[in-house]
């Protein structure tokens, strides 16, 4: 009777939450010709036909002014509802500036700041600030993404130029996987490569960009996973092939486990 080596993998998703440069056109103002709201390195998103905002991700907030203007300082104001709060603090009202020679929040959090100078900067009219808020959106729906309106203020020298609505969402962090069960035959006592036919999926289902990686309670060594250890944009799938290197084993029946977790990005250091 001839005797195979069978190898049986399957996989356990768990998401660890800890815790885009395009322009569009401003909102019904010449004096500020383009506004922009993502997190680096992805697409600006809409909710309700309004910018999407993420609690506790740092974003970049590109603003392009009209070249009429030649402002000495610019501001930026972040608010909760229609109108600036009696009540000031990390759950209702944000403010960040550039004077000319320094990127600075607006007013003090607790000795915790929500811009990083570093990131920041200025090309001709365009002012691009690195910043972000707390992770004040609180899950009261665990079925779906929770939201506060808020209101974005523009200043130039303390005179607003426009404002526009702004969804704040909560942080989630959340990933599907596709079919990932394979069975790998091999002859016994005998060295190769082995390469599944199929692959699967994983999709980055939440609102952050997440850091994906894999392990398994077996051969980790020798088993290879493609497209893991890389960032999975929002929205964005990867497809990924296994391929497991054998030694002279015997006949048998090997049973892994693989286990895929995904790390945010991006996360405000209090953020979570």
């Amino acid at each position: 009777m001839r005797h195979l080596l069978f190898i049986v993998l399957a996989f356990i998703v768990c998401a660890t939450v800890f815790y885009q440069v395009p322009y569009s056109r401003a909102d019904g103002n010449n004096s500020v010709d383009k506004i922009s709201i993502h997190m680096p390195m992805e697409s600006e998103r809409y909710r309700f036909d309004n910018r999407a905002w993420v609690a506790g991700i740092w974003h970049y907030v590109n603003i392009t002014l009209n070249e009429s203007l030649s402002p000495s300082k610019v501001t930026l104001i972040l608010y909760k509802g229609n109108s600036i709060p009696a009540i000031k603090n990390e759950t209702t009202y944000y403010s960040w500036e550039y004077d000319g020679t320094e990127w600075k929040d607006d007013r003090e959090y607790g000795g915790i700041s929500f811009i990083d100078p570093s990131k920041c900067k200025i090309a001709g009219n365009s002012y691009s600030f690195y910043i972000g808020t707390s992770s004040f959106v609180k899950n009261r729906n665990p079925d779906s993404i929770d939201y506060e309106n808020w209101t974005l203020a523009i200043k130039v020298d303390n005179v607003e130029l426009t404002s526009i609505p702004v969804v704040m969402e909560e942080a989630t962090s959340s990933i599907s996987v596709s079919r990932a069960d394979y069975t790998l035959r091999c002859e016994p006592f005998t060295e190769t490569t082995l390469k599944s036919s199929q692959k699967f999926l994983t999709t980055n289902t939440g609102n952050v960009p997440l850091r994906i990686f894999v392990s398994y309670n077996k051969l980790d060594s020798r088993i290879n996973t493609s497209n893991f250890n890389m960032t999975l944009h929002v929205g964005e799938g990867l497809e990924h092939s296994i391929e497991v290197e054998t030694t002279k084993w015997q006949p048998g029946f090997v049973s892994i486990s693989g286990t895929i977790e995904a790390t945010a990005l991006y996360v405000i250091p209090t953020g979570f």
